[in-house]
C-alpha cells in the first residue's frame, strides 16, 4: 500500500522493508520528522513481521533531493543513532549527489559509523537495491492502513 506525506511517499512490503520516496528539492527539518515518524509508526506496528529478518530495512529513494538544512540533517542522524539493536537492519539511500549534499551525508555518515558502528549506503539508483535484497511489490492494500489513519 502506498501512503502520501507531506514530502512524498512511503510503502511498506516483504521481506521487512519501508521504502519512501522524496518528492521535495530541499528538505527541512519538519520534513525530517514526517519521515522518521512514518518509520517509527512501521517500526512500532511492523515488528513482528521484520524481526524475522533480522530488522527493518529501510530504503529512501532521494534522487529529487538536492540539499536539507542542518536541522533536518542532525534530526535524521540523531534518531538514526537512537534506535534499539534490532529496530533496523540497513538504511540504503538513493541519492543524485551534489558536491554540498554529498559532503553533508559523509559528515553525518562517520559521525553515524563512530558512535553506532551503523552507516547508511549511498546507492545511484534504487533499482539496485530493491532487486539484491528480493524487495517484492507491495501487495496487501491494508499493510499501513491502521498505522496511518
Amino acid at each position: 500500500m502506498q501512503i502520501t506525506t507531506s514530502v512524498g511517499y512511503i510503502w511498506y512490503t516483504s521481506p521487512g522493508v519501508f521504502v519512501s520516496q522524496m518528492l521535495r528539492e530541499t528538505a527541512t527539518v519538519e520534513d525530517a520528522r514526517v519521515l522518521t515518524d512514518s518509520v517509527d509508526r512501521v517500526v512500532a506496528g511492523k515488528r513482528a513481521d521484520f524481526t524475522a529478518h533480522g530488522g527493518l530495512l529501510i530504503l529512501h529513494d532521494w534522487r529529487i533531493l538536492k540539499s536539507y538544512d542542518a536541522a533536518a540533517r542532525s534530526h535524521l542522524f540523531a534518531h538514526t543513532r537512537n534506535r534499539k539493536k534490532g529496530d533496523v537492519r540497513g538504511i540504503i539511500v538513493s541519492l543524485t549527489l551534489t558536491p554540498l549534499l554529498r559532503m553533508a551525508v559523509e559528515a553525518g555518515n562517520a559521525l553515524l559509523t563512530a558512535t553506532t558502528g551503523r552507516s547508511v549506503e549511498i546507492v545511484p539508483a534504487i533499482s539496485v537495491a530493491l532487486g539484491k535484497h528480493r524487495v517484492q511489490a507491495p501487495t496487501n492494500a491494508a499493510e499501513l492502513a491502521g498505522l496511518f489513519t
